[in-house]
């Protein structure tokens, strides 16, 4: 699945945004996945915002999903994405977590999950530490997708 990655960039540390999407793009491609980056699509530090938003948004219509990391909520550029995504029903993400690997697929008489993976009728989480947590499910295939890199999730 290609997936877009949304996020805030306007205001906020360049740096810090390079490294927010270098590690989602590894987490991605570990995934099965192809990311797709605003800083690669749209390269060019000294274009107007304009646009840098209509090549982001040509991007984003190009895949098949998009992912918004935290913060989307109150970046005007991520929220013109959200709005694209769900006028042309792309597939949504808001944690990478919830992303399934591309080379699992639910065994067709599940009757647990939904399109994006985001529900689980057996699911249940336990905090155990300092933003730790141990994700107890009796389904396999949720098990598979959501126990990759637990030290590295965010509990909010």
């Amino acid at each position: 699945m290609k997936v877009y990655i949304s996020i805030p960039i306007t205001g906020h540390d360049i740096e810090q945004v390079e490294a927010s999407l270098i590690f989602a793009s590894a987490v991605l491609e570990k995934k099965g996945h192809t990311p797709v980056s605003p800083l690669d699509v749209s390269p060019d530090p000294d274009a107007d915002y304009a646009e840098h938003m209509g090549n982001d948004i040509t991007a984003l219509l190009e895949c098949d999903a998009v992912l918004f990391m935290d913060g989307y909520e109150t970046s005007k550029g991520c929220r013109l994405e959200h709005a694209a995504a769900e006028t042309y029903d792309k597939q949504v993400f808001y944690s990478l977590d919830r992303i399934p690997n591309a080379d699992i697929k639910p065994p067709e008489s599940c009757p647990y999950h939904v399109k994006d993976f985001k529900e689980c009728k057996y699911q249940c989480e336990t905090i155990i530490g300092e933003g730790k947590r141990k994700i107890n499910c009796t389904c396999d295939y949720y098990t598979k997708n959501m126990l990759i890199e637990i030290e590295n999730l965010k509990i909010k």
